[in-house]
């Protein structure tokens, strides 16, 4: 999925449209600021097909003869959030790729409203484009047989200030990155325990790190011992993969301040299993996430060129 963001033009007139819609209040009709799409609106609304409720999506392909519009529900405008935005961009996204369509123009104006908690257009980008980037995410590599996948439809974002222009785009640039970082994260959590155990976690983080010019330094199990970590060596000694931990930090030139980022990473986790049931339990693979988390964290804070200090450290073990 590509997300850009332009001023108006009139070559995006044939694009399928997609249009924020406010919930009326009471027994009104649903507001847009897009005039021409008021009389239908209404006969949906009194048909009870479409109301502008939040995460509701109403296509109408080639309305009027010209381009297909999407209707996106954003509930009442008082009551207007990030998460509502976000939750808009992914209805949005699930519904273009329903649809089939490869390229949507959302206009970008329709979403704001003056008075919500949302107080700018750039506010209102960066939470539709994470809802559209967070809603793509799947795991399948260990499917032996994928399924076809439909592209998700690219998004233009166009507005008709020239003023936001730039702070749309930054704000754009920020959610791919939170996305890349929330990906990371998810793909950890999700990996097999036989696959990511303690030093391979470790490995790729190493990795990572360098990548993203981050310092990073692991205590194997020998390093471990010298410093008296008996808890975490204890967590980890009755499996065949020794614990670890790793330290990542990273540092700009003048920073404002230091933060310590903590995150558990067990890999997989046996604890207590006479006394958990056998369903459910691949889904121990998961006791690694907050790990997983702030790793993505420190490295995204890297790529945004945070300005504080942050300092990750991430006790993994596997627990058997």
């Amino acid at each position: 999925m590509k997300i850009t963001a332009q001023l108006f033009s009139s070559s995006l007139q044939d694009l399928p449209q997609v249009v924020g819609v406010f919930q009326a209040e009471d027994k009104g009709d649903p507001s847009t600021r897009r005039e021409e799409f008021r009389p239908l609106l209404k006969i949906l609304s009194s048909e009870d097909v479409f109301k502008g409720k939040k995460g509701q999506a109403y296509f109408v392909r080639n309305f009027d003869g010209a381009a297909s519009v999407l209707f996106v529900g954003l509930g009442k405008a008082e009551e207007m959030t990030g998460e509502t935005l976000r939750i808009a961009g992914a209805s949005a996204a699930k519904r273009l790729e329903g649809e089939k369509v490869k390229e949507g123009a959302f206009d970008l104006d329709s979403f704001f409203r003056k008075g919500t908690k949302v107080r700018s257009l750039d506010g209102v980008a960066l939470a539709l484009a994470e809802g559209a980037l967070f809603s793509t995410y799947s795991f399948d590599i260990y499917k032996s047989e994928k399924k076809p996948k439909t592209k998700p439809a690219d998004h233009v974002f166009y507005l008709e200030d020239g003023k936001s222009l730039a702070a749309v785009k930054t704000a754009l640039a920020t959610a791919a990155a939170e996305n890349d970082a929330i990906t990371l994260a998810r793909d950890l959590s999700n990996e097999p325990g036989s696959h990511l155990y303690p030093m391979e976690l470790a490995r790729r983080t190493q990795k990572l790190a360098r990548e993203y010019g981050v310092s990073c330094k692991i205590l194997d199990a020998k390093a471990l011992a010298r410093e008296k970590m008996g808890a975490l060596l204890g967590v980890g000694q009755g499996s065949a993969n020794p614990p670890c931990l790793i330290v990542l930090e990273y540092k700009p030139k003048k920073p404002k301040k230091t933060i310590a980022l903590v995150g558990k990473a067990v890999t997989f986790d046996s604890g207590g299993i006479s006394l958990k049931p056998g369903q459910g339990m691949e889904d121990m693979k998961h006791d690694m996430s907050g790990g997983a988390d702030v790793i993505a964290a420190t490295l995204l804070a890297a790529r945004l060129k945070g300005e504080n200090r942050i300092v990750c450290v991430v006790a993994s073990a596997e627990n058997m």
